[in-house]
C-alpha cells in the first residue's frame, strides 16, 4: 500500500505535468517560430522562383524548335526557299491583308500554342481585316511571342534581314553560315525592320536592355536571355546580341 504522502506527492507531480501540457506557446516561442519559417521562405521562394522560370524557358525552346522545323520543312516543300513576311494583295489595295510568318508556317505546324512563350506575348491585328476568321491562323489577330526580322529599307546599307519582306523568300544558298543565322526570336511584335526595333543604333552600337527585358522590339524574356531559333534548324538560348550580324547578310 501506498502512503498518503506518496499519493499526495504522484497526485501533485501529475497536475504539474497536466498543466504544462495545457500552457501555450509564450511569446518569445511564437516569434521564433515565425522567424524560422521567414527564413525558410526567403531561402526557399527564389528556388522556385528560379525553377518555374527554367520551366518557362524549356517550354519556350520547345516551342522554338517546332517553329525552326516548321521553317525548314517549308524550305523543302518550296524549292529550298524560306517563307516571306509580305503584305499581300487584295484588290488591288495592299494594306487589306498581312502575310506573317506564322501563317505560312500554319500548315505544318497546326497549333497557335507554339507561337506563345509563357513569360511574355503579344497581340498582333495589323492589316489582317479581309482575313476570313476572326482569330487565330489566317485571321484578323494573332497572339504570339516571337517575330522576325525582315529585309526592309531602313537595313539595306547593313545587308539583307534574314527574312524577305515581300516577294521571294531567301533561299537555303542564300546562307554562308546558316549556324550563326537568326530566323526566328523572342520578340514583342511580330517584326523588326530597322536597327532601333531589333536593338541597336545606326552605327550598330547596342541599345541598353530595360529592366522587363526589352531591346527595342527584342524581348530577353528568360532573366536576360532569350530563345533563338537558327537557319540550321538549332535553336540556343543566347545573351542579349553585340552585333547585327545573326539578323542581316
Amino acid at each position: 500500500m501506498f502512503s498518503a504522502e506518496y499519493l499526495a506527492a504522484h497526485n501533485d507531480a501529475k497536475l504539474r505535468r497536466s498543466k504544462e501540457m495545457k500552457r501555450g506557446f509564450t511569446l518569445i516561442e511564437l516569434l521564433v517560430v515565425i522567424a524560422i519559417i521567414a527564413i525558410l521562405a526567403a531561402i526557399l521562394f527564389p528556388v522556385f522562383a528560379r525553377a518555374r522560370d527554367r520551366a518557362r524557358m524549356a517550354s519556350c525552346t520547345s516551342n522554338m524548335r517546332q517553329i525552326g522545323v516548321a521553317a525548314m520543312m517549308y524550305a523543302q516543300d518550296y524549292d529550298e526557299h524560306f517563307a516571306p513576311h509580305y503584305a499581300q494583295w487584295i484588290s488591288g489595295d495592299w494594306t487589306t491583308r498581312y502575310f506573317g510568318f506564322y501563317d505560312a508556317l500554319a500548315p505544318y505546324t497546326m497549333n497557335e500554342q507554339i507561337y506563345i512563350c509563357p513569360s511574355g506575348r503579344y497581340t498582333t491585328d495589323s492589316r489582317r481585316a479581309d482575313f476570313p476568321n476572326e482569330s487565330g491562323f489566317f485571321g484578323r489577330e494573332f497572339t504570339a511571342s516571337y517575330g522576325v526580322v525582315c529585309h526592309h529599307s531602313h537595313i539595306n546599307h547593313w545587308g539583307t534581314g534574314i527574312w524577305a519582306f515581300s516577294g521571294l523568300g531567301h533561299s537555303l544558298a542564300d546562307f554562308e553560315r546558316p549556324a550563326e543565322k537568326i530566323l526566328v526570336l523572342e520578340m514583342r511584335t511580330h517584326m523588326g525592320g530597322n536597327p532601333a526595333n531589333f536593338g541597336f543604333t545606326e552605327d550598330g552600337v547596342p541599345l541598353q536592355m530595360g529592366d522587363d527585358g526589352r531591346v527595342g522590339n527584342m524581348m530577353y524574356r528568360h532573366n536576360r536571355m532569350m530563345n533563338a531559333a537558327f537557319a540550321d534548324g538549332h535553336v540556343k538560348t543566347i545573351p542579349q546580341l553585340t552585333s547585327p550580324d545573326p539578323l542581316v547578310f
